[in-house]
Order: structure tokens, then C-alpha cells, then sequence
């Protein structure tokens, strides 16, 4: 399945992973919609560091979709998604870039929760322990570099 998922054609990653953001977004309460803050941004530089590089919309979506089949609440889904013809376009109303972050997020969200200190300072807890690091540093890493500007 991974193998699949790493050769999919950028617009087949770009909507598959929004499909699956959308779906899970409407299954729980996430304010997704604010986009990646500074805030956000520098706690998971931090924990994650800095981005590799310039990433593309479709490696964002293809690393999304990796940490997505990790979690078995997810998994099924997304089997039937990459194997079937793929969704339709998942439009928020949003620019291409716009919508990928938030759907970026949005799974994000599954797998981090970003906490406030009293002093205000944003700080990074991982919620799944059992997910693997590297998937979810990969994905960040391409996260930050989409949001940054490639």
C-alpha cells in the first residue's frame, strides 16, 4: 500500500488526502480553517525541525497519506480510495495551496495537539505514541515547507 500511495500522480494524492482530511474533519471538532500559525509553525520546527527542502503539494499529500494508513481508524478507507477511481475534488472554497494546508492540518490535528503554556508559548504533545516518527517528521517537514512557500 505504501508503495501505491508514493507513486500516485500529484492530483490523485492532492484529492485522495483532502477526501480523507474532509471525512475526518466532519467526524470531529477541529478548527482547521486558521491555518498554520506562527505559533504552530515554530512549535513543530522545534520538535520536527527545519524542512529538508521545497516541497510540492502532491509530496505533502503523499507524505499525509502515509501517516494516515498508520492509524487502523483510517486505514480501510484509504485502501479503498488509492485502489478505486479517485474522489472528487475536495473544494473549500480556498486556492489549491490553502486547501491542502488545512487538509494538512486537519490530519495533523489526529496526530499532535498544540498546548499553551501560562506564559503563552505554543508547545508540540504527540497523541499516538505508536505511530511512527519518521512518517510524521516527513510529513511536517513537507508541511512546513508547502506553508513556507515551497
Amino acid at each position: 500500500m505504501q508503495d501505491k500511495m508514493l507513486a500516485l500522480e500529484d492530483r490523485d494524492a492532492v484529492r485522495i488526502f483532502t477526501a480523507m482530511a474532509k471525512m475526518i474533519a466532519d467526524g470531529q471538532e477541529q478548527d482547521a480553517a486558521q491555518g498554520l500559525s506562527p505559533e504552530m509553525a515554530r512549535a513543530l520546527t522545534v520538535h520536527f525541525g527545519e524542512p529538508d527542502g521545497k516541497a510540492a503539494a502532491g509530496d505533502l499529500a503523499r507524505r499525509g497519506l502515509l501517516v494516515l494508513a498508520q492509524s487502523p481508524e483510517y486505514k480501510d478507507r484509504l485502501e479503498h480510495l488509492v485502489k478505486g477511481p479517485p474522489p472528487q475534488a475536495f473544494d473549500m472554497g480556498l486556492g489549491a495551496t490553502a486547501a491542502i494546508l488545512t487538509a494538512a492540518i486537519v490530519v495533523l490535528q489526529t496526530e499532535v495537539a498544540f498546548v499553551k503554556d501560562k506564559k503563552g508559548k505554543t508547545t508540540l504533545k504527540i497523541k499516538k505514541k505508536a505511530l511512527s516518527e519518521n512518517f510524521l517528521t516527513d510529513f511536517v517537514k513537507k508541511l512546513l515547507s508547502v506553508a513556507k512557500g515551497g
